[in-house]
């Protein structure tokens, strides 16, 4: 594609590189620094984090897209991909995948042509996610009552806690302790109905297999 260039970075939201319908978890333009951790990042139509550098920004200067870190969050059913980092030049660890298209669902768009990888090549290639896992389990939402059920098959791993975090999804305190990646906590083998009203974050009922 060729673009005619505009003084100041009028052009900046002209770029297309963005494949497929909308619908991202989290959509980042040239963003910095950028702290993700537990998060349920789940049933998006294109991709559950998805970024760009743009070239004026902030402070008279472009956003690079780098120094992002996302660490223990829960990517569930994300159409196109997980992530989509624009460079390489992120870190991403202790990250949860569950049913993700069978390959290309992590992604690194530039400077080369894009590149497609599953966890294992993610892992070998880039380094991220030298703890991240592939998961198993069911996410139900009921919106008018509101409620989410989790289905669990077999425990799943845990993953070390970020210090900066202190408290999950229910407002408890997170501690040292090992945990699952995204934002409840530890989830036992089972069904666990989650209460997702606002106005009462806690944990309604859990059925152990």
């Amino acid at each position: 594609m060729t673009q005619t260039w505009k003084p100041n970075g009028q052009n900046w939201h002209d770029e297309k590189h963005m494949d497929g319908e909308p619908g991202y978890g989290i959509y980042a333009e040239g963003t910095d620094r950028l702290r993700i951790v537990n998060n349920l990042i789940g049933k998006c139509r294109n991709s559950g984090y998805y970024a760009k550098t743009t070239a004026f920004h902030v402070s008279h200067r472009g956003g690079t897209a780098r120094d992002n870190k996302f660490y223990g969050n829960l990517f569930y059913d994300c159409k196109t991909a997980a992530m989509i980092f624009p460079n390489e030049h992120n870190e991403s660890d202790w990250n949860a995948f569950v049913k993700m298209r069978r390959g290309g669902y992590l992604r690194i768009v530039y400077p080369l042509s894009t590149v497609c990888l599953d966890l294992a090549h993610w892992q070998e290639f880039f380094g991220f996610d030298k703890n991240g896992y592939l998961g198993d389990l069911e996410i139900a939402v009921d919106d008018k009552a509101m409620t989410m059920t989790v289905v669990v098959d077999k425990a799943l791993p845990e993953i070390e806690p970020y210090a900066k975090i202190r408290t999950d999804y229910f407002l408890e305190a997170i501690g040292s302790a090992a945990r699952n990646a995204g934002l409840f906590g530890t989830l036992p083998a089972g069904k666990t109905v989650i209460s997702i009203d606002p106005r009462k974050t806690r944990r309604l009922q859990t059925t152990k297999n």
